[in-house]
């Protein structure tokens, strides 16, 4: 037990005369050199890419929902990358709704454009007419 004890002794003895070398040396000033500028160069690129993984976050979601407006997604977030990111919001609600498909009919008598019947008692259900 003795032994071990020693021993523990004069591995911390050790290791204050490395950091007391370090201090004298100048070795403190180069790694804190090395350190900014790995912050000064890190920091940016890797706040670049969480910018972009989370500025194209709409377009992923629409893909895996398998959104039929994936398209028009994709580009709102390229619009919204143009602008600082302030039509982001809106891509992703619009990632993130269902949409709704209405299928529109042509009648030829009346020259005008309908809903499909199937579709139009779906609305009245809803309460519109």
């Amino acid at each position: 037990m003795t032994r071990l004890k020693t021993m523990q002794f004069f591995t911390l003895l050790f290791l204050v005369g490395l950091v007391g070398n370090a201090y004298a040396s100048d070795a403190e000033d180069e790694l804190a050199d090395f350190l900014s500028w790995c912050v000064i160069g890190g920091v940016p690129f890797i706040g670049i890419i969480v910018y972009w993984l989370v500025h194209y976050l709409p377009d992923t979601i629409a893909k895996k929902r398998k959104h039929p407006q994936r398209d028009a997604i994709q580009a709102l977030c390229r619009v919204s990358g143009i602008f600082g990111g302030f039509l982001w919001p809106i891509a992703f609600v619009w990632a993130h709704m269902k949409p709704v498909v209405h299928e529109v009919v042509y009648d030829p008598q009346d020259g005008l454009v309908k809903l499909h019947p199937k579709v139009k008692s779906e609305t009245n259900q809803v309460g519109h007419d």
